[in-house]
C-alpha cells in the first residue's frame, strides 16, 4: 500500500500524516492496512471511506482528504488520469506489501495444475 498526495503539502513521509484525512475504498486491503500501519505508531488519522474507487477520486478532487491510500500500481495509474499529474506525488514509502497473484498450497497438486 502506498500514498498519493498533492505536492503542495510538501509531505515526504506517511509519518507526517497525523491529523490527516485519508481517502480509501471501504473494506479494501488498503483500508485494513491503514489501521495496521498507523495504530501502533499512535498516530491520529481520519479515514474517509468510499464504497467505490470513483468515490475516492471524487473525495480527493474536492479536497475532503489530502491523501489517497491504495496499492501503488493503482495509484500510479490513477495519477496519470488527473488534469495535472505533475502536481501529485506518489510517496516512496511503502506501508504494506500485498500479493496480487495466484497462490497454491504445497499439498494441492490439483489446483497447482489448474493455475499453472
Amino acid at each position: 500500500m502506498g500514498f498519493l498526495i498533492r505536492k503542495s503539502y510538501k509531505v515526504i513521509s506517511a509519518l507526517e500524516f497525523s491529523g490527516a484525512n485519508i481517502c480509501v475504498v471501504t473494506g479494501s486491503i488498503a483500508h485494513v492496512s491503514l489501521k495496521q500501519f498507523f495504530a501502533p505508531r499512535g498516530m491520529d488519522i481520519a479515514i474517509k471511506g468510499s464504497d467505490t474507487w470513483s468515490g475516492v477520486i471524487s473525495q480527493f478532487t474536492s479536497e475532503e482528504c489530502i491523501v489517497i491510500a491504495a496499492d501503488n500500481a493503482r495509484l500510479a495509474l490513477e495519477r496519470k488520469k488527473f488534469d495535472r499529474p505533475e502536481q501529485l506525488a506518489l510517496l516512496a514509502e511503502i506501508a504494506s506489501i500485498e500479493m496480487f497473484g495466484p497462490v497454491v498450497s504445497s499439498d494441492d497438486r490439483r489446483w497447482f495444475k489448474i493455475v499453472r
